[in-house]
């Protein structure tokens, strides 16, 4: 009777291997960023973790943890969540409310398009959402020359989005986008980096380090040398300080780019500054011959 537990384990084992097709590879890891400029901001890390079998199906087990940062409640978080994809015949599917649905089609051509699902109750004003295939060509990642689908994303009708997508790491904006209602416009996605078992990897630049939740781990408590007002604002504000004549400003965005930077020789108590830069929330640092000696945030708001 052992045996025979042994031999039929062996089989459903085999059974699996078999019907596994090479999407998601072992080890697999994605760092896609987050950026939303009223609630949080971040990066989710996606790795493969294991196979597993689901109705019948080789699927993909993915776990999700969202690295981010609440600026209301001005601390970081990390958050968990799992997901499962298959792949059959060049089509990828992934479980959404306990049902597979269609994520990607990758041999599909131009002017090809799937539905996108969505749920009727937190996207009440979305009729149809779905993929639209724009057009086919190659991308070099790493040395690796990749066919790609360009894709434009619809709601209503309407396009949302223009994204592409490789069978090799998947969407370049977000994995499952369409969890989100299909991006919001005031939402930043992109992938950082990817890497998997294979000794293969990918850096897209969009942040100096992969695992970076916002670029502002190292900002200290400001000790209020610098004031900044009114803040929020529409980008014309007044930056106030006391007893320092030279000096250095730098504004950082939620990536931890530079977007704006000024030196200040012989500087006012008050200098008033208008900035073009897009709502959102960013840092600013005040530096003296390199040093950072204060720092705070920075809102941007709609005009």
């Amino acid at each position: 009777m052992k045996k025979s537990l042994q031999i039929l384990i062996m089989f459903a084992f085999i059974g699996l291997s078999a019907q596994a097709q090479s999407w998601a590879t072992a080890g697999a890891t994605w760092y896609y960023n987050f950026g939303n400029s009223w609630t949080d901001f971040g990066y989710h890390e996606i790795q493969k973790t294991s196979d597993t079998l689901i109705n019948g199906k080789a699927c993909d087990n993915l776990l999700s943890t969202f690295h981010g940062y609440d600026y209301f409640q001005s601390q970081f978080f990390t958050s968990q969540s799992r997901n499962y994809t298959y792949i059959n015949n060049d089509t990828l599917y992934y479980l959404y409310h306990n049902q597979f649905v269609i994520m990607a089609v990758f041999s599909a051509q131009v002017g090809d398009k799937w539905k996108i699902p969505f749920d009727t109750a937190e996207c009440n004003n979305v009729d149809s959402a779905y993929f639209n295939v724009d057009s086919l060509g190659q991308i070099v990642f790493s040395g690796d020359t990749l066919p790609v689908l360009y894709l434009t994303s619809y709601q209503n009708n309407s396009a949302v989005n223009s994204c592409f997508l490789t069978k090799k790491m998947g969407f370049n904006l977000f994995m499952f986008d369409s969890l989100e209602c299909i991006l919001d416009q005031d939402v930043d996605y992109g992938i950082r980096c990817y890497y998997d078992s294979s000794g293969y990897s990918y850096n897209s630049g969009i942040v100096l380090q992969c695992d970076s939740t916002v670029g502002i781990e190292n900002i200290s408590v400001p000790n209020n040398s610098i004031n900044i007002f009114p803040n929020p604002n529409s980008g014309t504000f007044t930056l106030h300080q006391s007893g320092i004549t030279n000096f250095k400003l730098e504004i950082i965005d939620v990536y931890g780019r530079t977007v704006y930077s000024q030196q200040f020789n012989g500087a006012k108590e008050n200098e008033t500054l208008t900035l073009s830069l897009s709502s959102g929330i960013y840092f600013f640092e005040m530096l003296n011959e390199g040093s950072i000696i204060d720092n705070g945030k920075l809102v941007i708001i709609p005009h």
